[in-house]
């Protein structure tokens, strides 16, 4: 699994994680230093699901407390997983 979410113009430090079956999985964290820059927060890790009910969500939180746009220029949001089959 791997996401990134694109934030923009904000000091705020960001937490971006994956969560496996409702509970915290892998985090990344960036700190945002410049009040008009974009930043790009990016997690990805490896998870086994057991393909009938594990499910998998990606959660972006930042510490400023106000709303921040998450269409950044030049910067993607996305969500992916590949499945890869044991031998």
């Amino acid at each position: 699994m791997s996401g990134s979410v694109g934030v923009a113009t904000s000091t705020a430090n960001f937490v971006n994680s994956i969560y496996k079956n409702g509970a915290r999985f892998k985090d990344s964290t960036l700190a945002g230093n410049a009040a008009n820059a974009t930043y790009s927060v990016q997690v990805s890790a490896l998870v086994y699901l057991n393909g009938s009910t594990d499910y998998v969500e990606l959660w972006t939180s930042q510490s400023s407390g106000g709303a921040l746009n998450t269409t950044a220029t030049n910067y993607q949001t996305y969500f992916q997983g590949i499945f890869i089959r044991g031998a």
